[in-house]
């Protein structure tokens, strides 16, 4: 059986077809090379397990959601990081940054903290900074991340930056009248690769872009789902290959993703009838599309199909 499913612009099968700056740019130079510092203290390590814990807890698969329950709270996974962060543990900074961009909080604690590292040498904290309109030169990476810079001058801090390990500043260097560009762009995708196993929001962004093979597109769609709980749909089509665990990932689209969980919960029960995913409960499937189609605007076509799963494919 091959069934259509529109997710966007994705065009990949899980056994169904889916079709789914600054001023003076180029006269100031970048901050002096910055260093990576040592692990984090063994408190830090535990504060770091137990923000884990509570951002896994934000996410439990809730078989009563999207039916039912509040929105997810990301205030207590917030404080958990952050606590760790100020403890000194350096992913934990980037993670706090990440869930208050997501949460829209305006305290902005992750991103001070990882400025107060970067400016302390930390080079992993300087790459992840968001691009701003400007950017404080005396902030490694800085060119980068200005808009000032993007599209013409600053070369050569630009380069500079590249070679300090900087993926932005290489993508941007390459997009500028230079020769070597083609060897630009493939450092920034490598620099992207092991920024993005490295929580680095920055450069998962970046390789969303700048992709080249599968496990590029699981990178960037894993940091997505795991912690902002958001493209878990691309996800669970990235791990086709393994039926249970996509299954789990389209079920925290739909539970949790509010922003696109009348798509994420259409997928998720199509391929449960097109008997690729086994129920986790009996009924899911009808469940959620009833709930699908009390909706406003529904999705008018796949509400008039009936729900057929075999009863041996519920778990």
């Amino acid at each position: 059986m091959r069934i259509v499913i529109r997710v966007g612009a994705l065009g990949v099968v899980f056994r169904v077809s889916v079709v789914a700056g600054s001023a003076g740019c180029a006269a100031r130079d970048s901050a002096p090379v910055v260093r990576n510092v040592g692990g984090p203290p063994s408190d830090a390590s535990a504060l770091a397990a137990h923000a884990e814990d509570t951002l896994a807890a934000s996410v439990a698969l809730d078989y009563a959601r999207p039916l039912r329950g509040r929105p997810r709270d990301l205030a207590p996974v917030i404080a958990a990081y952050l606590a760790a962060c100020r403890a000194g543990d350096a992913r934990s900074c980037r993670r706090t940054m990440a869930l208050e961009q997501q949460a829209g909080a305006a305290s902005g604690d992750g991103l001070r903290a990882l400025i107060e590292r970067c400016r302390a040498g930390e080079l992993d904290s300087c790459r992840a900074l968001p691009a701003r309109p400007a950017d404080d030169p005396a902030l490694a990476g800085w060119a980068g991340r200005a808009a000032t810079c993007a599209d013409t001058g600053c070369d050569e801090p630009l380069r500079r930056e590249c070679t300090a390990g900087f993926a932005t500043s290489c993508r941007v260097l390459a997009g500028h009248d230079v020769a070597d560009d083609d060897a630009l762009f493939a450092r920034a995708r490598a620099l992207a690769r092991t920024g993005c196993r490295a929580d680095i929001g920055p450069d998962c962004e970046l390789l969303g872009l700048l992709r080249e093979t599968d496990d590029d597109a699981l990178l960037r769609d894993r940091y997505h789902c795991e912690l902002l709980a958001t493209d878990c749909t691309r996800y669970g089509l990235d791990l086709r290959a393994h039926a249970v665990a996509a299954r789990d990932v389209f079920e925290r689209a739909c539970q949790y993703d509010h922003a696109h969980a009348l798509t994420a919960c259409q997928v998720l029960v199509e391929v449960y009838q097109a008997q690729h995913l086994p129920e986790p409960t009996p009924g899911r499937a009808r469940a959620l599309r009833d709930w699908l189609c009390v909706q406003p605007d529904p999705p008018h076509d796949f509400c008039a199909r009936p729900v057929t799963v075999p009863a041996a494919l519920a778990r």
